[in-house]
């Protein structure tokens, strides 16, 4: 953004399944093409993270009942807002920048 930050959105939550399946291509291929209803499913969480230019956290936002937004795939700044979209969502997200506490709005 304008003022050197970076905004990151994350979908999901790291999953301990899916983590286990990384060092076993066949078995992730396997469950690749399972039924979607058979497949491990993203944690309803929303979450985004902005960094300084050097790479250190300056804050997070988390909606952990992803109540609000979940699966969010992009975070965007623009005119004093933070707008959040998502693949999954039939809605994007905003939030007044000064609201959100550790940017010094």
């Amino acid at each position: 953004d304008e003022k050197g930050r970076f905004w990151v959105a994350f979908p999901t939550l790291r999953n301990a399944s899916i983590d286990t399946l990384h060092p076993k291509p066949w078995l992730k291929e396997l469950v690749a093409k399972l039924p979607k209803s058979l497949q491990p499913a993203p944690q309803k969480y929303g979450l985004a993270v902005a960094f300084d230019p050097d790479g250190k956290v300056i804050t997070s936002l988390h909606d952990t009942q992803g109540e609000h937004l979940q699966e969010i795939t992009s975070v965007n700044p623009r005119d004093g807002y933070l707008y959040f979209g998502s693949l999954h969502n039939d809605r994007i997200g905003r939030l007044p920048l000064q609201n959100i506490p550790g940017l010094g709005e």
